[in-house]
């Protein structure tokens, strides 16, 4: 049954025992009922490779009823575009996202790839699919695609993989030097520091299944896919009530911030003691559950290949907005990992052609908004003395005034907000105000801050209370990064972070070393600001990599 394309196939009571079904083709459409397997051959055995990879792995040990269908479910999800005939990585890419593009509902996702072959000249890429998915479909698309591209010269490639985004490039680059000749330029020892991007992918989830399909893949700059592993995750209630509890004492303690507006609950147990019991309840728990028996492979896998000298963005990729609130940074793994901050990223995340860019400093829009009650001059003196930056301000500015700057064709690099501010509509949608008489919307400067992004605005701060909302909005348009507040944050807080991360950055350190250097300098702040620390979050595009200081200066073509 070897590469047997078995779409809609009727298999209900066969007997596939000592089937060889390597690379074969089975969908959510095949009919396995009553299928009778004590066990199966994963491989074709070759002169080179006579290890047919038995399945159970024991040789004493066989598929108890109902055990094969329980063992092969899993396939059903997933589309394998096997490359037996050559391999172009540049075909590749843009074959790939041609399919994504064309069939959104789908749902596609790159979960594995493997080189397969004597001389390991031919390539396996793995799709996890959505269940409604005809596989068959899927792959005679893509090879239709995929073989015309391959007859394309050479700069007709290079032309369509430029109009392409980062992860396409980055595709493009991986697969070329897995399939390299000089196997010197593919191999990276995985515990040689570098740059990696852990991307931890754990999709919505529910009360009852949990998340069955967690996905951790460890990259090496952004570029090579170094390792990948699954494993799941149970739902866990007690953490997210235990974050609201822990949110509801923090926002209704007393404390000069820049909110829009004090908390309506009528708390009576809200001593420091109280918040500190619920706070040591909260990470106690977030790390019993990351250390589940579902999900320690991938926690193990993590410590086994990397470094903890290592420099590593990990991302957590969710829809959940429960998920995105929780204080990642309280995983036990960052203790080890001094070099590691974690951001949260949409699954839907997209990359839009940007305009090129050339200047000799950072340009930044900073928007002073309306500051009663508060001291956003801190703010001010602090981006005035930037090095090698052109700052703009707009002091409570009028909502036609901002729109016409984020218009500028000149474009920006960073645009920082500081005032009051909050998140409404089930954590959806952010609100600033403006001035004293404005209150605005991020969505009410849709087309403004999407025009902006195309002409570089790369990362957005906001400088003020409750920002999910901002960063839910401006990852639908999409921005590279958003730094934000999760919660109602103390003025003085809000300053010396603003202050610490700047200065760490534009002074040479990464974006999330530099957020997480000034989120744990909040630290010393908490005798009279309780839980500071916890306050800064990052928001990632995963399709995007995030710029240096000095990469804003540079020409480039985002």
């Amino acid at each position: 049954m070897v590469q047997t394309q078995l779409d809609e196939t009727d298999l209900a009571g066969a007997n596939l025992t000592a089937a060889s079904i390597e690379d074969w083709g089975i969908t959510s459409h095949t009919k396995l009922h009553r299928v009778r397997c004590e066990y199966v051959f994963m491989r074709l055995p070759t002169i080179d490779d006579p290890n047919p990879r038995r399945k159970p792995d024991n040789w004493e040990e066989k598929f108890k009823d109902g055990e094969f269908s329980d063992f092969i479910t899993p396939i059903l999800k997933t589309l394998d575009l096997y490359h037996n005939q050559g391999v172009n990585p540049r075909a590749i890419a843009i074959a790939y996202r041609q399919l994504v593009e064309n069939n959104p509902e789908a749902d596609l996702q790159i979960v594995a790839m493997e080189l397969r072959g004597k001389n390991k000249d031919k390539l396996l890429i793995r799709l996890e699919t959505s269940e409604a998915t005809s596989h068959s479909e899927l792959s005679r698309d893509y090879f239709d695609n995929y073989n015309h591209l391959k007859s394309l010269p050479t700069e007709h490639l290079l032309l369509l993989l430029s109009k392409k985004d980062n992860q396409i490039n980055r595709l493009e680059k991986m697969i070329g030097t897995a399939i390299s000749p000089d196997r010197s330029e593919m191999i990276y020892p995985v515990s040689q520091q570098h740059n990696k991007l852990v991307l931890i992918i754990l999709g919505w989830g529910d009360s009852e299944k949990g998340f069955q399909s967690v996905i951790a893949q460890i990259w090496l700059e952004d570029v090579k896919l170094l390792a990948s592993c699954q494993g799941t995750l149970p739902w866990n209630t007690k953490i997210i009530q235990l974050y609201q509890r822990w949110q509801k004492i923090y926002r209704y303690q007393s404390m000069v911030s820049r909110q829009l507006k004090r908390p309506k609950d009528n708390l009576t147990d809200i001593s420091p003691r109280q918040l500190h019991q619920v706070s040591q309840d909260l990470q106690r728990h977030l790390n019993i559950w990351l250390n589940s028996e579902g999900f320690r492979n991938i926690a193990d896998t993590l410590r086994e290949k990397l470094n903890e000298s290592d420099s590593v963005r990990m991302i957590i990729q969710t829809e959940n907005i429960e998920l995105q609130r929780l204080p990642w940074h309280l995983w036990n793994f960052f203790d080890s990992y001094r070099q590691a901050e974690v951001a949260w990223s949409l699954q839907s995340g997209v990359n839009i052609t940007k305009s090129i860019v050339s200047r000799n400093q950072v340009r930044i829009l900073a928007i002073i908004g309306n500051s009663e009650g508060i001291d956003v001059q801190e703010d001010r003196r602090v981006l005035e003395n930037l090095p090698n930056a052109e700052t703009e301000f707009l002091v409570e500015p009028k909502r036609s005034e901002l729109n016409q700057h984020l218009w500028n064709e000149k474009g920006w690099d960073i645009l920082c907000f500081s005032g009051h501010s909050e998140t409404i509509t089930n954590g959806s949608k952010g609100v600033i105000n403006l001035n004293k008489i404005e209150q605005l919307t991020l969505e009410e400067l849709r087309n403004a801050l999407r025009k902006a992004i195309e002409y570089g605005l790369h990362l957005a701060i906001f400088n003020s209370c409750d920002g999910f909302g901002f960063a839910r909005q401006l990852a639908d348009l999409p921005i590279p990064q958003v730094i934000f507040m999760r919660e109602p944050v103390p003025d003085v807080v809000a300053q010396e972070f603003l202050k610490n991360f700047l200065q760490a950055f534009s002074r040479g350190k990464s974006l999330y070393l530099a957020v997480r250097e000034a989120r744990e300098k909040l630290q010393g702040m908490e005798n009279e600001f309780p839980y500071g620390s916890w306050l800064p979050v990052i928001y990632q595009n995963s399709t995007e990599v995030p710029k240096t200081w000095k990469d804003f200066t540079r020409v480039s073509h985002s």
